[in-house]
């Protein structure tokens, strides 16, 4: 039997036994600055990770009221419900949030329920009443673990419109210029996923997120439904629109410069970004007013390819054994022509091969005719991510619009209410819960059937 070596042989292909080998840079990590009454305000990470002990946030919020819902019975978990308002109260004001009602109100749901409330609650929370919500895991709250705690108090900081860390403007968009009072930027993130109804017909869910100040850290979204046949976002030019709106609304003008990473395409899709979705962005600023033309730098990113990237020598790695973060390709792998490039920007974890990002830059302004001003921009604004306190895989716009896809998945078509069934008679008490003005809502419940 021919071994399928013989076989590449023959029609004259040869499979070498050694990785390619190629010559990569790894960037200097950025300054973080954390609020100026911390016992340290600002620390240079190490290997993509920062510590938050005795740190406070750079702009703390204010949990005005807030509520618990419990997906579990009161009779077996009030006392641990009560002991973890306590930890969580803690490490909220360890981090500078102020909590001035410490007695949060609690309504207890039938556990076997919770699959189906958590799609109503979020729905309500998000276009009903319009308040926060967290969900935590009734085992992660046992465990009261201080980082698990800590991810969520950042997390809720965030939700509340805080600000975790800052960077200095020249760090954000090193050698372009962006970000500062003369030239504001705004950062854009394109993002489409889909879902099926209950009779089984496809459609794709599109969002769109932006950066809203000068240091990249509050963003919002704006999502849309199209036909699942659609290979680009159909109502781009309206999303970005109320994109630009908000940030005009946030820093009394509107971006000089626009910076779009666009997700979830394959290179077969690149014209398409050329002839509909770049002419969209220009149509949507020119509607904004004659005058109005930002330079716009379009940059597709994937996450879903078989490169990966390992250190050659055990010092140019970290612990976990792969690159360090900052790590950048962009030579022999890429295009001949396109400026596109391969960044390692999550801290490793451990026994897992961190994946890196490709992104390729379909239309570049002036500004970034240095591929090193878009490395670093790239690099820093990982470190932004509101929800960790590591560098991120993902620009915070790229995350933030993945998450605003999947959250508006739970508002396209929930689950049907029937008045006569308990659920919905569940869901009647928790609306009622939820329009008490709560600021923020705390949902336990188990890891199954988490958004």
């Amino acid at each position: 039997m021919r071994t399928k070596k013989e076989y590449l042989q023959r029609i004259g292909i040869k499979v070498s036994e050694t990785m390619t080998r190629v010559p990569a840079r790894v960037l200097p990590e950025p300054k973080l600055l954390f609020h100026v009454t911390s016992h340290q305000n600002h620390e240079i990470p190490r290997n993509g990770i920062w510590n938050m002990s005795q740190k406070r946030v750079r702009r703390a919020s204010s949990l005005g009221s807030w509520g618990i819902i419990v997906f579990r019975t009161e009779n077996d978990y009030k006392k641990a419900i009560e002991a973890f308002v306590r930890v969580l109260t803690t490490h909220l004001f360890a981090i500078g949030i102020k909590v001035p009602n410490m007695y949060p109100c609690y309504v207890y749901c039938d556990p076997n329920e919770h699959t189906t409330l958590i799609k109503k609650i979020h729905k309500a929370a998000d276009t009903d009443i319009g308040i926060s919500t967290q969900c935590m895991t009734i085992e992660d709250i046992k465990a009261e673990r201080h980082g698990y705690f800590i991810k969520t108090c950042l997390e809720m900081n965030a939700k509340l419109g805080g600000i975790n860390i800052k960077l200095d403007t020249a760090e954000l968009h090193p050698g372009s210029g962006y970000g500062g009072a003369e030239y504001p930027a705004m950062v854009i993130e394109i993002s489409t996923s889909n879902t099926s109804t209950s009779n089984h017909a496809r459609w794709t869910i599109a969002s769109a997120t932006a950066s809203i100040d000068k240091w990249g850290s509050r963003f919002v979204a704006a999502t849309r439904n199209q036909d699942a046949g659609a290979k680009t976002v159909t109502d781009l030019k309206s999303m970005i629109k109320v994109l630009l709106k908000a940030y005009e609304h946030s820093r009394g003008r509107l971006p000089k410069c626009i910076v779009v990473y666009r997700d979830g395409i394959s290179e077969d899709m690149f014209p398409d970004m050329g002839r509909f979705e770049i002419p969209d962005h220009k149509t949507a600023c020119s509607s904004m007013g004659d005058k109005y033309q930002p330079t716009i730098t379009f940059v597709a990113t994937r996450s879903d390819h078989h490169t990966r990237i390992f250190p050659i020598a055990k010092g140019s790695s970290d612990p976990t054994g792969n690159c360090l973060p900052g790590t950048v390709v962009s030579s022999q792998i890429v295009h001949p022509i396109d400026l596109d490039f391969y960044f390692q920007n999550e801290a490793g974890k451990l026994e897992a091969t961190s994946v890196p990002m490709h992104y390729h830059v379909l239309q570049c302004d002036r500004s970034f005719r240095n591929q090193r001003a878009m490395h670093l921009m790239t690099f820093n604004m990982c470190h932004l991510d509101a929800r960790w306190a590591h560098t991120g895989s993902l620009v915070p716009a790229v995350a933030n619009a993945r998450l605003a896809v999947k959250r508006a998945s739970s508002h396209v078509n929930p689950p049907s209410t029937t008045w006569g069934d308990r659920t919905s008679e569940k869901f009647v008490k928790v609306h009622r819960f939820l329009s008490k003005g709560n600021h923020i809502v705390l949902q336990c419940t188990s890891k199954t059937g988490m958004l």
